[in-house]
């Protein structure tokens, strides 16, 4: 069961998701378009520091629960941009900004990943030393 309760169980419905969100805009829409321009920013803001919450799981090794976040969460972030980038189409030239949203979005998303990876080993580190 410690197993189940993990990030893969948090990103599978987050992808979905988006999947969804993306799938509703077509044919692309102007507001469907807005939606999902949102959704570069919201993926890694909200989701990311979300997935964070799999380390209240007790009894799982903390250590392998934060590796499996950086990891489920990195291809989580990159799936479900991928996905939502691909459902953009203005149908003009504003379609070659459409990458620059992917990487602000892995990008974030990353840099989330990365500094949450750190100060979570460091709380762990602390709480090793003082238990």
């Amino acid at each position: 069961m410690k197993l189940l309760l993990g990030p893969e169980l948090f990103w599978t419905p987050v992808y979905g998701a988006a999947h969804v969100l993306a799938a509703r805009n077509v044919p692309p829409t102007p507001a469907g378009n807005a939606l999902l321009e949102r959704l570069w920013w919201l993926l890694p803001l909200l989701a990311v520091p979300a997935s964070f919450a799999a380390l209240a799981v007790p009894g799982a090794n903390r250590w392998v629960v934060l590796a499996r976040i950086v990891l489920v969460g990195l291809v989580g972030v990159i799936a479900a941009a991928t996905r939502v980038t691909g459902a953009v189409d203005h149908g003009d030239t504003r379609n070659a900004g459409t990458a620059a949203g992917w990487m602000v979005s892995v990008g974030l998303g990353v840099v989330l990943l990365g500094v949450g990876a750190v100060a979570t080993a460091v709380w762990l580190l602390v709480a090793r030393k003082a238990g």
